[in-house]
């Protein structure tokens, strides 16, 4: 195999990686929306109504996003919007370990507790990747 061939099939491993970290994400947190709603809640940004649905559309956002990065439907704005995302949730992880320090930041449910920084350093890996 030539050196493009291995590089195509880098490219091709890291995005079915990052779409299906996306699609893994969603799942595990729409399996336990409830403590998800309830942690988006306890910032005191929305009421409880609309934290509900900002919840549901922060997951459907997630598993589309990892979807279209699987199956390269409109890429470019699909990674575009991955990235924005990474990057808006890094920040918003930054603020937390800066003012709030939680023990689970939710990114991945409950099913797989990750604290906010140790969440940080998986977006700056995903951000590296893509």
């Amino acid at each position: 195999m030539n050196k493009g061939k291995y590089l195509g099939m880098a490219r091709t491993s890291v995005r079915l990686l990052v779409g299906t970290m996306f699609i893994t994400a969603a799942i595990l947190k729409l399996l336990s929306i409830d403590y998800f709603e309830i942690y988006i809640y306890s910032f005191n940004i929305f009421s409880f109504t609309l934290t509900t649905t900002v919840s549901r559309i922060l997951i459907a956002a997630e598993f589309m996003l990892g979807l279209g990065l699987i199956l390269k439907i409109f890429y470019k704005k699909v990674w575009w919007l991955s990235m924005l995302m990474i990057v808006g949730f890094t920040l918003f992880l930054i603020y937390v370990v800066i003012f709030r320090n939680d023990e689970n930041c939710h990114c991945f449910g409950e099913l797989i507790k990750l604290n906010p920084l140790e969440s940080i350093y998986k977006n700056v890996i995903s951000i590296i990747l893509l």
